[in-house]
């Protein structure tokens, strides 16, 4: 039977297994949206779980490995959080996922404490062993680590910091050019970077 709100079929294993430990925690005023379509100037993207209370979303993705490139997923949250259509995205690698599913949610809570009922925000407190801290990646996003293993990105639309976020420049750019698919985007910023030897 499964829990409340995990409706499978997901897209693989780990978005099954992840809406499973989701559904488990989150609040009953929350919808979770599986493969949400969000539309922008590149085209248009499906993110693996939106987490959505009244007008607020926030865009959680299960990365695969084998499946992603790390530098083409920074354009891709740059753009789609430009759009204002999501407050913040999280990425989880595969890994983390399968080894600790509780503490990447935990981590998920505390900073999204409404998307999560209160009896997910106490068993997660519970479930969650490590102490997380976050530490900044030179000014491009957040990434927090959970001990020594479970590391994340965190994107903020509202991101405060003393350097600009190399992420938020990818997304002026792209606003700067006519629509375009983002593999052409990403060679068009490369083509008039300086060359690095």
């Amino acid at each position: 039977m499964g829990e409340p709100g995990h409706n499978p079929p997901y897209d693989g294993p780990i978005e099954d297994m992840f809406a499973y430990a989701l559904a488990k925690h989150v609040s009953d005023s929350v919808v979770i949206h599986p493969q949400f379509e969000v539309s922008t100037r590149a085209g248009t993207f499906h993110i693996d779980f939106v987490l959505q209370r009244d007008s607020t979303l926030v865009g959680i993705e299960c990365d695969e490995q084998e499946f992603h490139d790390m530098d083409r997923d920074e354009w891709r949250d740059a753009i789609i959080l430009r759009t204002g259509k999501l407050s913040a995205m999280y990425r989880f690698a595969g890994a983390d996922l399968y080894d600790c599913i509780d503490p990447c949610l935990g981590l998920v809570a505390q900073s999204e404490r409404w998307a999560f009922s209160e009896r997910g925000l106490l068993n997660l407190e519970t479930l969650t062993r490590f102490d997380p801290h976050l530490v900044e990646d030179d000014g491009h996003d957040e990434v927090i680590f959970l001990g020594p293993v479970i590391a994340t990105r965190r994107r903020r639309t509202a991101f405060c910091s003393k350097v600009e976020p190399l992420w938020t420049r990818y997304a002026y750019f792209a606003e700067a050019l006519p629509p375009r698919p983002l593999d052409d985007l990403i060679k068009a910023y490369e083509a008039l970077q300086p060359f690095e030897p």
